[in-house]
């Protein structure tokens, strides 16, 4: 037997090194160009062909990055608040007149992340905003969603993204997911314009509106209507809270000269009852107080009149529209998609009060209460009473909160052992 010697010179080191090396260069090259081309957060620009990238299903988990984008582009109007808004506000409505308009409401939105937003599009041009400030997302106690962090919107880094392998395999997934009935069907669609579209194909592919309202109202009493002692509003003067970033968003419009329209949405009255019963009445109550009182002291410090507060919530013609049985799975509501979401449909109704102040609608009359410092305790008095009555006329919803309500008792104490600000939460 012979031994054999095998050696690689410098020279030969140096040429598989380099070689390698371009190699990675090559596969990163085309990684990028793929991940470009594909587009699935939508934040290139890029051609979009049928069957291969016209559908972005990525933009269901990661619509920040879009956002991010939208932001930048100049428009005339924002829409901005929570996936109520994202959902119920078309961008294509008449009653905004001129645009272009862009829809940069999120999932869950914070305060915070809404003076975020509002701030970069000021500074592309954007002069109007239409606010749905939503009373959960006041909650100081309720963690930032996983795809928000305070600045982000200051700068994303496109490229930074494109050479990323979790974009890579978002361009993978774009071109095996190109359904639109799919992917419809799970709510994971978004326009161009930033409007989550969820439709009649959303409302089927999860099981009717019945499921859909009984599974909304099970899920804000596990976690967005937590027990009283697991709800941090901060209404004091001082500290660093959510409510300090509503004060903000109303002193940033009167000094950049923007024309905010806050409205406090329109969810079935089927929501407000889950509210009622996980035990947050008192501070949905305080909490609109205060917000009627910051809207002065921003106005006050401005030396101009202050914006208008309309309340769509509590119980009128629209937000009391019977919900179909669990036997009529196929039955369609015309205002609601379950008890948190209406349709467009509504939201075209919303923007006509906010902004014409004209209606298409003859039982829109008094639909929408502006609330201020003169009326808001007889606007609680009316809501309070109102709910007496819809809760003696709807008493299987009533019981069905309830049995909800009960199933989640275990998830809800233990939410409520979690009290404590996150790290850079709020505004001071």
């Amino acid at each position: 037997m012979h031994d054999l010697n095998f050696s690689i010179s410098n020279s030969d080191m140096r040429r598989y090194i380099a070689s390698a090396f371009l190699l990675m260069v090559i596969i990163l090259a085309a990684a990028i160009v793929l991940n470009v081309l594909i587009d699935p957060y939508a934040i290139h620009d890029s051609t979009r062909h049928a069957g291969i990238n016209l559908e972005k299903p990525a933009l269901s988990a990661n619509e920040r990055l879009y956002k991010a984008q939208l932001a930048q582009t100049a428009a005339t109007t924002v829409i901005l608040g929570t996936s109520r808004s994202e959902v119920g506000i078309d961008p294509t409505s008449p009653a905004f007149g001129a645009g272009p308009i862009i829809n940069l409401a999120t999932s869950n939105q914070p305060y915070r992340e809404t003076l975020e937003l509002l701030q970069v599009a000021s500074a592309r041009g954007v002069r109007r905003a239409i606010v749905g400030l939503d009373f959960f997302a006041a909650n100081d106690w309720r963690r930032y969603p996983s795809t928000y962090s305070p600045g982000m919107y200051a700068g994303i880094n496109r490229w930074e993204l494109a050479a990323s392998m979790s974009t890579l395999l978002a361009s993978y997934n774009t071109v095996r997911n190109q359904d639109p009935h799919r992917l419809a069907a799970v709510g994971a669609q978004l326009r161009e314009d930033g409007m989550r579209l969820l439709g009649d194909g959303y409302i089927s592919g999860q099981g009717g509106h019945y499921r859909l309202f009984l599974d909304t109202e099970t899920s804000y009493l596990r976690d967005a209507y937590p027990q009283h002692n697991a709800f941090g509003l901060d209404l004091s003067d001082g500290g660093t809270s959510e409510m300090k970033c509503a004060l903000r968003l109303f002193e940033y419009a009167h000094q950049h000269g923007i024309e905010l329209h806050v409205f406090i949405s329109p969810s079935h009255a089927q929501l407000w009852e889950t509210l009622y019963q996980s035990g947050l009445w008192d501070k949905w109550e305080a909490w609109k107080r205060r917000l009627v009182a910051m809207g002065q002291l921003a106005a006050r410090e401005a030396g101009t009149s202050p914006f208008d507060i309309v309340d769509f919530s509590g119980f009128n013609a629209f937000t009391t529209e019977p919900v179909p049985p669990q036997s009529q799975p196929s039955a369609r509501m015309q205002w609601y998609i379950e008890a948190s979401h209406y349709r467009p449909a509504l939201g075209e109704l919303v923007l006509e009060r906010l902004l014409t102040r004209t209606s298409t609608d003859h039982r829109a009359a008094d639909f929408g209460t502006s609330i201020d410092t003169t009326n808001i305790d007889g606007s609680l008095s009316d809501i309070r009473a109102s709910h007496t009555r819809w809760r003696a006329a709807n008493p299987t919803a009533v019981d069905d909160i309830a049995a909800a309500l009960s199933r989640s008792i275990l998830s809800r104490r233990r939410n409520a052992t979690v009290q404590e600000r996150f790290q850079g939460q709020g505004c001071s």
